[in-house]
C-alpha cells in the first residue's frame, strides 16, 4: 500500500511540474492555450487568438488618458473582433474654453482621419444659460459632434480642471462595407463661464461605405485636451 501511495505522490508532482512548465514558457503576445478553433476536439496548445474567442457581452479594451495633448487616439483596438464599441468619457477638459469635442474615424489605422462626410447633431438643454433655462441644438460636418460646440445655442464647455465632459458614445457598424457607421450617447458638462449644466443626446454617422473602420480619434475643434479619460469598450452580439 506505502509503495502505491508513494507512486500516485510522484505521478502527482511531475504533474504539476509539467504544468508549470507549459505555462512558464514564453510565448508570443495575444496567444491563447486552447483546443482548436474548427472541427473536431483536439489538445490544446498555445495559438493566436480568432474571434469566436471574444466573450458575448462587454470587454473593456483600453483607457485612453489625456494629459495637454491635442488629440486622443486609439488605432489598435478597433477591430473585427467586436460588433459595436462603446466609449465611457469622464472629465473631458478642454484647453481653449467654448470648443466643442468631436470624434473621427479611420479606415487605415490612424494613418489618415476622415475629416468629411459627417452628419451629425447634438440637441438638449441648458440651465440658467445663455439664454437662460430652454433647448438647444448643435451641428458639425468635419466629425461627430459629442458636446456643445460654442457658446452661441448651448453655453460652452467650460475649460475649467474640474468641469470637463463626461458621458456614453456608441459606435455602431464599424465593421460594415454596406452600412454607414452610427454613433449615438449622451453627455453632460458644466459651462463657461459659470456653473451650469448642459446636457445632449448625440446623433450622427460618417456617411461613407466600403471599408471597416479600425481607428477612432477624438479631439476639440480648438486646442489641447487638458485632463480627462476615454474608456474604450468592446461589445459582442453574437
Amino acid at each position: 500500500m506505502a509503495s502505491i501511495l508513494r507512486y500516485f505522490n510522484e505521478l502527482r508532482t511531475w504533474s504539476v511540474i509539467a504544468i508549470a512548465d507549459v505555462f512558464s514558457d514564453t510565448q508570443s503576445a495575444n496567444q491563447v492555450f486552447a483546443g482548436p478553433t474548427t472541427g473536431a476536439a483536439a489538445a490544446p496548445t498555445f495559438r493566436t487568438l480568432v474571434v469566436a474567442d471574444a466573450p458575448i457581452g462587454l470587454v473593456l479594451l483600453n483607457t485612453l488618458t489625456a494629459a495637454n495633448q491635442a488629440t486622443l487616439d486609439d488605432t489598435t483596438d478597433i477591430t473585427a473582433t467586436y460588433d459595436e464599441y462603446m466609449f465611457v468619457l469622464r472629465g473631458i477638459v478642454p484647453a481653449t474654453a467654448n470648443s466643442g469635442l468631436r470624434m473621427r474615424v479611420s479606415i487605415n489605422g490612424g494613418g489618415l482621419y476622415q475629416s468629411t462626410t459627417y452628419l451629425s447633431t447634438v440637441s438638449g438643454g441648458y440651465a440658467a444659460g445663455t439664454n437662460g433655462v430652454g433647448s438647444a441644438n448643435d451641428a458639425i460636418t468635419d466629425g461627430i459632434l459629442l458636446s456643445s460646440n460654442s457658446n452661441t445655442n448651448f453655453d460652452g464647455v467650460s475649460s475649467n480642471s474640474n468641469w470637463g465632459i463626461s458621458g456614453t458614445i456608441f459606435l455602431h457598424n464599424p465593421n460594415s462595407t454596406g452600412l454607414v457607421a452610427h454613433v449615438t450617447g449622451s453627455v453632460t458638462c458644466l459651462a463657461s463661464p459659470a456653473t451650469r449644466v448642459n446636457s445632449a443626446t448625440v446623433s450622427g454617422a460618417w456617411g461613407s461605405v466600403g471599408s471597416p473602420i479600425n481607428a477612432v480619434r477624438f479631439l476639440f475643434g480648438a486646442g489641447n485636451i487638458t485632463s480627462g479619460t476615454i474608456k474604450v469598450y468592446g461589445i459582442k452580439t453574437s
